[in-house]
């Protein structure tokens, strides 16, 4: 026959089976808790997905808007060297006729001025 199991044996598996009992409560609980967690982070993550989608689409926005403006600004720039460029040429071009007006005024105060000399 088998002997009886001796009464602090009983004792120590009655304080582990405890023991692992609050440790698997605590596990529960834990696990509860992390849960709640994670779900408290997907939500926030959601609403950050959200919020740069938004910030996306006003990039996208301001994208289109500056280049607008920068064709619209080249498009003037443009206007503006064409008008600078038929400005340029017409005072070149008055500049020429004034340049041989004086040459020859100067050639003709010259010639008179040589002529007196002579006489």
């Amino acid at each position: 026959m088998n002997p009886a199991p001796e009464h602090w044996w009983f004792v120590l598996t009655g304080v582990f089976f405890g023991l692992f009992i609050l440790l698997l409560i605590i596990l529960i609980v834990v696990a509860l808790q992390l849960v709640a967690t994670i779900k408290q982070v997907g939500t926030q993550l959601n609403n950050l997905g959200e919020r740069v989608d938004k910030i996306s689409t006003r990039v996208e926005e301001l994208l289109v808007n500056v280049k607008s403006t920068t064709h619209a600004l080249g498009t003037r720039a443009d206007n503006i060297g064409q008008s600078f460029e038929i400005v340029s040429s017409a005072f070149a071009n008055r500049a020429q006729t004034v340049a041989s007006v004086l040459t020859g005024i100067m050639l003709i105060k010259n010639f008179l001025g040589n002529r007196r000399n002579r006489r």
